[in-house]
């Protein structure tokens, strides 16, 4: 038996592995929205933020308001 013969027959399961992970890992195109932003009352934009560190990680949501002086009260830091 041929080194190629030998090389195709052991790649190709993992190549019927990636197509087939290929296409059952596709996003849906009709499927439900994740909602973003902010409600009209909330009049502003959401912003996050996170870091994962390997052992779990930490996520933080701020709502950013649109008004001038409400977002300067936001966004200055407290002492």
């Amino acid at each position: 038996m041929g080194w190629g013969l030998v090389f195709t027959l052991a790649s190709l399961p993992i190549i019927v592995a990636m197509i087939i992970y290929a296409l059952w890992n596709r996003p849906q195109k009709n499927g439900p929205k994740q909602t973003r932003g902010t409600t009209p009352s909330q009049n502003g934009v959401i912003a996050g933020g996170g870091i994962d560190g390997g052992r779990g990680g930490h996520n933080h949501y701020v709502v950013i308001p649109r008004d001038p002086q409400e977002y300067t009260r936001v966004m200055t830091p407290k002492k």
